[in-house]
């Protein structure tokens, strides 16, 4: 007999909720680190700012997607990107 056997419905069903749970914790943590750092999300405009405080346009910064490319967009002027 296998535990999965001994298991109700209930406890099946929530079991089947921890992924989701988890990948939401996950996500809630990489926008939590993001926050801290001063990045912000600035998908589709033409002017952004790093959070060293440098301002310019797009082309000047480099942005990728965080959290296995599901979280946010996350950029970083080039000066700071070279750092990293």
């Amino acid at each position: 007999m296998l535990i999965a056997d001994c298991l109700t419905d209930a406890e099946r069903a929530e079991l089947q909720t921890i992924p989701a749970e988890e990948a939401a914790a996950e996500l809630a943590a990489v926008q939590a680190t993001i926050e801290a750092l001063g990045w912000k999300d600035c998908s589709g405009t033409d002017t952004l700012q790093c959070g060293c405080g440098h301002i310019g346009a797009a082309s000047e910064f480099l942005a990728r997607r965080i959290a296995s490319g599901s979280g946010p967009r996350v950029t970083l002027c080039r000066e700071c990107a070279t750092r990293r």
